[in-house]
């Protein structure tokens, strides 16, 4: 059980303002979708339940949920934190394709629906605690917009539409409530609105007194998830085969998703036999999902409210990415989506024999391993051993994550397929490329399917290797939500041009917002609309071979085999300037001046006369 129990919370803890009491930890959404050993008895996979493999998030990935966006869970991230690793955090985003500009009724938490976080701590695929989080809203006035005029703080009393939450911790047949009233931010609606939105963000990161060391956040945020939707549904496409050399769109680009972020002292997790010192204290693994339930009767009263009673009734639930989408039937999805991880065995055959891997062979014309694949069962349904299988564990679609695996200094996208054993599928970071892994481990393009790790099934992905915005270096670590002035949708994700947060600055405009003339300080605008142009979407066009970048400076992730000279090449259109990107990474590339897979550079603005052709 969790260390902290209900017995050593503090009961006078105050909950109004700063000290907010709150949660506790979890979420990983698509996790293990990698190579694991084939250490798999057959008594273990005749138990196994289902743990899908797939790429993508959980997206309005079946038919029920698709017509409930604010039950919809997209994703769950786990990873101990990079700034506090004696901490975990844990990240479940709900609310998909969430339209910044979307008002006046922006996205909010459904009050009707219990947001919930999963842990098991034994290896088991039941319970051992569960985190509630329950939201209700608040509105002031009668305006028709969410807010009067704009919003500088949470209190503010031009913020008219206002939503708080509370967080239960149910354990050993016991609910103990750890906050209430916490505050969730407004939507980034624009510079009159929310001038400064990233201090009325950082006023909703509220502490957990019963829990030192222990932090919390509700609110809307960036979907960190990156993949070129668009193609991975059209025949699973490739725009530029095999996908390690960038040419994808990052469909998610400039959509906000919400998101609850929870993160917590280790020890507070992990079981206490668990020595946090040694990786390879299987002991120290937990298992996590999310999930989402509504009360099982909602009467419609007319003009008033409607009336939701019973018991609440699970509608979403999220462990390893695009299981749902990919792995499990159409005729099947609503049934996963309601079920428990202890009745997943019936799922067995669909991972043994998984659809995207056919697909895969039959779209690319290439070999995947036979069924049934016990590689595929090991990573998503028991961890891999010696990295993230607990002891006595029992099968089921269940994220895995060892916290003694301490924090990477040089994260590699491709987490452990890519040597870096504290990502992905051993939980999963923000920037963990999910997809790229999952396609390679799908096609046997890893380590443990050695007959079937070559080109092109260890190559394929889908050319996005990197988010649109640049997440936070602190806690809640997703990156600011996209504005409703101004933003623009579909990103490449190879070379992609740093975030245009200069809108975000209009705010200078704010102080004289509530005087129309203030409108013209959208003078920004023009500069606004220059951000599409200037920012993702051409800058994924440099890697087929246009020249310069002019004035405008990109972020580029290094891929497989690339060398400073190709880079060049790639994004420039000649290997002449080798020199001036090493120049411009020194910090990064070191005394040897050498790139690996997974760097993130920043190629320096080169006007080379013809950027503007």
């Amino acid at each position: 059980m969790w260390r902290v129990q209900p017995a050593d919370l503090n009961p006078e803890c105050d909950v109004r303002r700063s000290d907010y009491v709150t949660t506790m930890e979890i979420a990983l959404k698509r996790p293990l979708a990698l190579f694991g050993t084939l250490a798999m008895t057959a008594g273990l996979l005749a138990g196994t339940t289902m743990a899908p493999f797939a790429g993508a998030s959980s997206h309005r990935e079946a038919p029920l949920i698709s017509n409930d966006p604010a039950a919809d869970t997209t994703d769950m991230y786990v990873f101990r934190s990079p700034d506090a690793p004696d901490t975990v955090t844990a990240i479940m985003n709900v609310s998909p394709f969430g339209k910044p500009e979307q008002g006046p009724n922006f996205y909010l938490f459904d009050p009707s629906v219990r947001y919930s976080m999963h842990i098991t701590q034994d290896g088991g695929n039941t319970e051992d605690l569960r985190l509630d989080f329950q939201f209700r809203t608040d509105i002031r006035g009668m305006a028709a917009d969410l807010n009067s005029g704009p919003i500088t703080s949470l209190d503010d009393p031009d913020f008219l539409t206002r939503q708080f939450y509370s967080v239960d911790l149910v354990a050993g047949g016991q609910t103990t409530r750890l906050g209430e009233n916490l505050p969730v931010p407004p939507p980034n609606i624009g510079p009159k609105s929310t001038p400064n939105y990233e201090a009325l963000a950082s006023a909703a990161v509220v502490n957990i007194p019963s829990v030192p060391g222990g932090k919390v956040f509700a609110g809307p945020r960036d979907d960190p998830f990156f993949i070129d939707i668009g193609a991975v549904f059209d025949g699973l496409s490739i725009r530029r085969p095999p996908g390690n050399a960038g040419g994808g769109i990052d469909n998610l680009a400039g959509f906000n998703v919400l998101s609850i972020a929870v993160q917590l002292p280790i020890s507070a997790v992990v079981r206490p036999v668990c020595d946090l010192g040694n990786p390879a204290d299987m002991n120290c693994v937990v298992g996590m999902w999310i999930t989402t339930s509504r009360p099982a009767t909602r009467v419609l009263r007319g003009e008033e409210a409607p009336n939701n009673t019973g018991d609440f009734v699970q509608v979403s639930r999220l462990s390893a990415a695009l299981v749902n989408e990919t792995v499990v039937p159409t005729a099947m999805k609503d049934a996963f989506n309601a079920s428990q991880p202890a009745n997943d065995a019936r799922f067995l055959p669909l991972v043994q024999d998984p659809l995207p891997a056919q697909a895969i062979s039959k779209a690319f014309g290439i070999q995947v391993p036979p069924a049934p694949r016990a590689d595929i069962v090991t990573i998503f349904l028991t961890g891999i051993p010696g990295l993230n299988q607990p002891p006595d564990v029992q099968p089921a679609e269940i994220a895995h994550l060892n916290l003694a695996v301490p924090v990477t200094a040089q994260p590699n996208r491709l987490g452990v397929l890519g040597n870096d054993t504290q990502g992905y599928p051993n939980g999963r970071r923000l920037a963990d490329d999910v997809t790229d892994i999952t396609v390679r481990a799908a096609a046997g393009g890893t380590p443990f399917t050695p007959d079937f790790n070559k080109a092109p099934n260890n190559q394929l992905g889908d050319g996005v290797d990197q988010n649109d915005r640049p997440f936070l270096a602190t806690f809640p670590y997703a990156a600011t939500p996209h504005q409703g002035f101004d933003h623009g949708h579909h990103g490449g994700g190879t070379a992609s041009a740093a975030p245009a947060a200069p809108a975000q600055p209009a705010p200078a405009a704010k102080p004289s917002a509530p005087a129309a003339p203030a409108q013209p300080a959208p003078a920004a605008k023009p500069a606004a609309a220059a951000k599409p142009a200037a920012a993702a979407q051409p800058a994924a066009q440099p890697r087929t071979g246009n020249s310069g970048l002019g004035a405008t400076s990109v972020v580029y992730t290094v891929q497989d085999g690339d060398t400073l000279s190709g880079i060049s090449s790639s994004v420039y259109g000649t290997p002449d300037y080798a020199t001036e990107i090493a120049a411009s990474n020194a910090d990064v590339l070191g005394e040897a001046a050498e790139v690996s897979s997974g760097m993130v550079l920043t190629l320096p603005a080169i006007d080379d006369g013809t950027s503007g052709d």
